[in-house]
């Protein structure tokens, strides 16, 4: 945080404003403003001043304890990991409380404990008047964070969650004039560092991290794509979602033709599990039988990838990898237990009976292949 930074988060602390502060210093307001976007420092003589009006030390107005907050940084980010990939989220919710009330003007901080609310929103450890509380705290953090931040990765890492919160119409804070005024504040769909990187590198011993960007990037595009087509809501019958569930199997079949999904196993079940629920819906038995069966094994080849680099092996991903100590979700289940309670919907009802079904079922409850 540079000084100019610092002047800004004290004098908003402290309800002060620039003309108000610039009056006691004796200067014009114009000076402060140059401090705080960076295009002039304080005079020597104003820094004691300065220190007196926010009632704080020299070291204080200079940050001198950045070094050992970064330290601390790198640790709760440690300790958020292993709770994100362990599904911990009242972990992670406790964590970035002590972190934010240790430094209570880090935006980082800000923006995980924000981010760490809105994960709660699903969590069965809350009531719904809970839920609704942190979803509104949340969005307090990061409409601070948006405002104040000058962070561009954190900063729209707290417009994004302000635009599925008030995008959200199950949530009782939904605003979509505001969800749509947020979203319009953030770049165009090609301006992310993802695309960036894949001009931005060009000496000869950077060009694999280059590709390795452009893999990854056809991995996000196929993501993306795969995903709206589970989740769009045009669709009017069973047929009309079949069809476009099974376009993004065929999606991820095209780019992945030989079977090692690694990560992407969970999209796969989580599509071949939509795909079987539409048929039950239908009664169809056989269609619903082989796309159950389909989810479940995808399901089990997620929860079973060892930790550690995996690369994929088709050559137009030869360079991209996945590691799967390094995923993070908010529940704490399985992919394979959260399948079984998708199979134990009403519509498969007419299935309970059935060998092939309880087969299914059974492979997830032993951990046997079916």
């Amino acid at each position: 945080m540079t000084i100019g930074e610092k002047i800004r988060d004290l004098r908003k602390k402290n309800n002060i404003t620039q003309e108000t502060l610039a009056a006691y210093l004796n200067i014009s307001y114009q000076s402060v403003s140059k401090w705080e976007n960076g295009t002039a420092s304080p005079d020597i003589s104003h820094l004691v001043p300065l220190a007196n009006i926010f009632n704080i030390t020299l070291d204080e107005l200079f940050d001198r304890g950045a070094e050992t907050q970064a330290a601390d940084m790198e640790v709760y980010l440690a300790k958020n990991m292993e709770f994100a990939h362990a599904g911990q989220i009242e972990n992670r919710l406790s964590l970035w409380r002590e972190a934010l009330a240790k430094y209570p003007n880090n935006y980082r901080c800000m923006q995980m404990l924000a981010n760490s609310l809105w994960q709660c929103r699903n969590s069965t450890a809350y009531s719904a008047e809970e839920k609704e509380a942190m979803l509104r705290e949340s969005i307090a953090l990061n409409e601070r964070v948006f405002a104040e931040c000058n962070d561009l990765a954190t900063k729209f890492s707290a417009l994004q969650i302000l635009v599925f919160t008030y995008g959200n119409p199950a949530y009782a804070c939904a605003d979509e004039e505001k969800a749509v005024y947020y979203a319009g504040q953030a770049p165009s769909f090609y301006c992310s560092y993802q695309m960036f990187a894949e001009h931005a590198y060009y000496k000869e011993e950077n060009l694999e991290k280059r590709d390795l960007q452009r893999q990854l990037n056809i991995l996000s595009f196929v993501d993306c794509a795969a995903h709206r087509l589970r989740t769009a809501a045009t669709y009017k019958t069973p047929e009309e979602r079949i069809r476009a569930f099974k376009a993004g199997v065929n999606l991820w079949h095209a780019l992945i033709d030989d079977g090692n999904f690694l990560f992407y196993h969970c999209r796969l079940s989580a599509l071949h599990s939509s795909i079987a629920g539409n048929y039950a819906v239908l009664g169809d038995r056989e269609n619903t039988l082989f796309h159950a069966k389909a989810a479940m094994e995808h399901a089990r080849a997620y929860d079973n990838l060892p930790d550690g680099v995996q690369h994929y092996t088709v050559p137009a991903l030869s360079l991209a990898y996945s590691d799967a100590s390094q995923s993070s979700k908010n529940y704490k289940e399985t992919d394979t237990q959260l399948l079984l309670a998708k199979f134990a919907e009403p519509w498969y009802d007419f299935l309970r009976e059935d060998p092939e079904f309880r087969a299914i079922v059974g492979q997830a409850e032993t951990g046997e292949s079916a």
